[in-house]
């Protein structure tokens, strides 16, 4: 496919749709979605996460990434018209039908920092001789969507879920879309009963009977007039059919929240890792290992239970998987001790469930 400089500057930029849904027949976009030939083919094998799943996920190419577009248009720099419309995505979907086609919703391109980060609220629909069809919606009708999942009914694509701006989350909501995968219309599905609110990264599966199970991944509420994010340590059930959510456990753990100076966790360079909190012998704790593969949330086992503590930028996030009064009271502020100690700034404790 021959892309112009007339194209590219033409359909550089991500859209919105303005129907329900709009057929996007954008060449640059197209290109953008085949992209080159796929490196795996050399049998490179690369340790991120991120680009083994895109692996699975392009069979014959490889979705170019912004950068690209640049180096051929001769756009050294950052030229101010950011971002450039991408397939190279973080936090979408991906769902084979019996057809072959292969239905890929919303998703990210970059960090919120980054001049090309952008959240995506379109369809891109894969082929099985290789065509690409991209649909577009409203933001109105269906907001930019990411870390969402996708559950196969009959002809409907249940979308639950999604991180998003953070202006326009509604913390205490689960957002649940369905796509018509014959004329590709999505609607927004109201729901009641009790749902896990606004949930990301989670897990979800298609149960008989019409239900989606969802586990795991994280939520929004409000504290103090601020979004906080907290981990979703209980399991719902979505019934699809009357769309009442369900709660099914009572687990209640406590969860707490360590705020540290930025400043000070700037100047560590983000460095400090779950296990620098329990080295010493720290309450006699165990590591178990990381959870769900990533380096900066630990598992540790201590007396009185199970404790799941994960380290981000500026705060540290701590879920104590028991009711021991001795693990609730004494656990967590020995922790912020330790972080306080680790960064020399004051860190402040708080509990938020």
């Amino acid at each position: 496919m021959q892309i112009t400089r007339e194209m590219f500057d033409d359909q550089r930029t991500p859209r919105f749709g303005t129907a329900n849904p709009e057929r996007l027949c954008l060449p640059f976009w197209e290109w953008m979605v085949r992209g080159g030939e796929n490196p795996f083919k050399e049998g490179r094998e690369p340790d991120d996460a991120h680009y083994l799943t895109l692996r699975e996920a392009y069979v014959h190419e490889w979705p170019y990434h912004p950068w690209r577009a640049r180096e051929i248009f001769g756009i050294k720099t950052y030229d101010g018209n950011s971002p450039i419309w991408t397939f190279d995505r973080f936090g979408s979907s991906r769902t084979v039908l019996s057809d072959g086609r292969a239905i890929c919703v919303g998703g990210e391109h970059e960090d919120f920092y980054q001049p090309d980060f952008y959240i995506y609220n379109d369809v891109v629909v894969l082929g099985d001789g290789g065509s690409v069809e991209v649909y577009g919606y409203p933001r109105a009708t269906f907001p930019p969507t990411d870390f969402h999942t996708a559950s196969l009914f009959g002809d409907y694509l249940f979308i639950v879920g999604c991180l998003g701006y953070k202006e326009s989350r509604r913390p205490g909501l689960t957002p649940v879309y369905a796509l018509n995968l014959i004329t590709y219309e999505i609607t927004e599905v109201p729901t009641s009963g009790e749902s896990p609110g606004w949930l990301y990264e989670h897990e979800a599966e298609v149960q008989l009977g019409g239900t989606i199970a969802v586990t795991g991944g994280y939520f929004f509420e409000i504290h103090d007039g601020e979004q906080v994010r907290l981990r979703n340590l209980e399991d719902y059930s979505l019934d699809t059919r009357t769309r009442v959510w369900q709660r099914l456990t009572e687990r209640n753990w406590p969860q707490f929240l360590i705020r540290c100076d930025a400043r000070a966790a700037h100047q560590a360079g983000g460095k400090l890792e779950p296990v620098d909190l329990f080295c010493d012998g720290l309450l006699d704790a165990e590591f178990v290992g990381s959870c769900e593969g990533k380096s900066r949330q630990g598992v540790f086992r201590v007396p009185e239970g199970v404790m799941l503590v994960e380290v981000d930028m500026f705060s540290i996030e701590i879920d104590v998987m028991s009711h021991s009064a001795k693990a609730v009271d004494t656990v967590p502020e020995a922790i912020r001790a330790k972080a306080e100690k680790l960064l020399c700034h004051p860190c402040v404790l708080k509990r938020v469930r």
